[in-house]
């Protein structure tokens, strides 16, 4: 059964594959997996247990109040502002690192571990005003340090 957006795996493995990310995918064995839900596809490429990258399109057509949570979404998109009203829009989420890269040669354990997996002290089970700003501060205070890793933005 296709999914809204109309993508297979094989397609969205073809928009995001580069020669870069083949070499990590094969220096690492990592592996791609695909997912669909009603409202969104996606491949995450995973070593072990950790996914190291996260390649999402996700329909933004039922945005706004009556929005339904779906598997793959991680975030409230219940409110008014949410409403994308402008026609049909595809929202694109790319998250990635390059797990062969250490960073506590650059960083505390603390920062390291913030760092590498940024997302995982989301408040998504209360994304409110104050638990995003707290989220965000701790960002700024990792990234002010000027010796950010950039194969990890």
């Amino acid at each position: 059964m296709p999914n809204v957006l109309g993508f297979s795996a094989q397609e969205l493995r073809l928009a995001i594959w580069s020669p870069q990310l083949g070499e990590v995918v094969s220096d690492t064995g990592s592996r791609l997996e695909y997912d669909e839900d009603e409202s969104s596809v996606q491949i995450r490429v995973c070593s072990g247990d950790l996914t190291w990258m996260r390649y999402r399109l996700r329909d933004r057509s039922s945005d706004g109040p009556g929005w339904k949570r779906t598997a793959l979404v991680d975030w409230d998109y219940s409110r008014d502002v949410d409403r994308f009203t402008l026609g049909r829009c595809v929202e694109e989420s790319v998250y990635c690192l390059d797990p062969r890269a250490l960073l506590t040669d650059r960083f505390s354990l603390y920062e390291a571990s913030f760092i590498k997996n940024p997302f995982a002290s989301l408040p998504f089970d209360v994304p409110s005003f104050c638990n995003l700003k707290e989220w965000l501060e701790r960002w700024k205070r990792i990234y002010v340090l000027g010796q950010y890793a950039p194969e990890y933005l």
